[in-house]
């Protein structure tokens, strides 16, 4: 573990590294960042509640008109609530994103070429169509996270790598990625799985009033360290597993829309059996149907999901990875002076590891939430209720829990 961490840190040390030595013969850099920060509390009968934090900062420092780099990081704590109060908390540290970028141009089409450690657009995540669009973001409500500057992505691009983008005027783009390592290998967070692999993405998108997609797809070649003679090797690619993610958004955030998010986190060509390998599972496949209706005021939004499991359980919203919700919101703060919204978000969902399931599985929530703009941000907070779970005063007690967040432009 220790020589693991160690290689991290090189990493992160080299990158950093020639960061700085792009510094040199600029004129003074301009910035500008995001920062959010939440607290989990879940109660608990007859003794102190439980209390987790969580917290990001994102930063974006533009060098000159053709040079910037971007930087966001993360931390989530264990409880901070227990025998020693607010002292020696474990807490779980995550460079989500650093990265330098070149913009220039070849006539009339934009070019970017970047180096990154982190991770760096997500499939499933709207960031990149936002920062190469310029759009605002048309994410699903149940997808936010106060972990990250964008929604809890579906796949995640992620290691050491790099990155070649063009876009053309008609707000057409294309990009190629390549990195090592699809987990993030500039984080402190307990893994078990020890695996490494080489990646190779290739991705489209185009954005126009009504209509805004973006697709992607690649392979992930993993590294073995042992060859069929059990004898270890520097390096063995065996196999290459497929992945791909879709994007699609019909409408306008202000008016009804129709959002659809569909991806395969691995499809394996040659799975091998000694390790129950499918070609595919359930718990591999991603899927967001939502159609919004809204009027001046008034929302609904109904969402069928099938997401990872890795993604459900840093949601608020969502207790399993399968299922269905349905959103109830309302703007009632239109003639006070400012700009939030209240809601409601009613969910039903399953278990993801099989279509054989009984009705004991089935989770219902209800989870009604505020949000307001306050203080040149944005505060949230949102109480959550299992509501087949009250059965008595203690079981109702701990099937509920709050949510609170704020997040601020800097």
């Amino acid at each position: 573990m220790k020589k693991k961490y160690n290689t991290k840190i090189r990493h992160i040390v080299l990158v950093i590294a020639l960061f700085f030595v792009g510094f040199q013969g600029y004129a003074a850099p301009s910035s500008n960042g995001i920062i959010g920060a939440g607290l989990l509390i879940q109660p608990m009968p007859h003794e102190l509640p439980d209390l987790f934090a969580e917290a990001f900062f994102a930063s974006q420092i533009d060098l000159s008109q053709s040079l910037l780099i971007r930087t966001e990081f993360s931390v989530f704590t264990d409880s901070i609530i227990g025998d020693n109060f607010l002292k020696d908390i474990p807490a779980y540290f995550s460079l989500n994103e650093l990265s330098l970028t070149y913009v220039g141009s070849l006539g009339t089409i934009s070019q970017l070429a970047s180096v990154f450690i982190g991770e760096t657009d997500p499939i499933g995540s709207d960031l990149f169509l936002r920062r190469l669009f310029g759009l605002p973001s048309f994410t699903s409500r149940i997808l936010e996270t106060s972990q990250s500057l964008s929604s809890a992505q579906l796949y995640p691009m992620s290691g050491l790598g790099a990155s070649y983008t063009l876009k053309a005027r008609d707000n057409f783009a294309t990009a190629l990625y390549f990195y090592y390592n699809k987990l993030n290998i500039a984080s402190n967070i307990p893994d078990d799985d020890d695996n490494t692999s080489l990646n190779i993405d290739a991705r489209f998108a185009g954005a126009w009033p009504w209509l805004i997609f973006d697709l992607s797809a690649g392979l992930t070649l993993p590294f073995e360290k042992y060859d069929a003679d059990d004898e270890e090797v520097i390096l063995l690619i065996r196999k290459a597993d497929f992945h791909a993610g879709l994007s699609l958004f019909v409408g306008s955030s202000y008016t009804s829309s129709f959002l659809l998010q569909a991806g395969l986190i691995k499809l394996v060509f040659s799975p091998n059996p000694n390790l129950n390998e499918e070609i595919i599972a359930l718990k591999d496949i991603t899927l967001l149907v939502e159609p919004r209706f809204k009027t001046k005021n008034l929302g609904i939004a109904f969402s069928l999901f099938n997401i990872p499991p890795q993604v459900a359980q840093k949601l608020f919203y969502i207790e399993n990875p399968l299922g269905v919700n349905v959103s109830l919101f309302y703007n009632t703060f239109a003639n006070l002076g400012f700009q939030g919204e209240i809601g409601v978000h009613t969910t039903f969902s399953v278990p993801e590891s099989t279509f054989a399931l009984s009705p004991d599985d089935l989770v219902i929530q209800i989870a009604p939430y505020i949000k307001a703009d306050i203080g040149g941000g944005s505060l949230s907070a949102a109480i959550k209720c299992k509501v087949l779970d009250f059965i008595n005063l203690d079981a109702a007690i701990e099937s509920t829990s709050l949510s609170i967040g704020y997040k601020a432009q800097l």
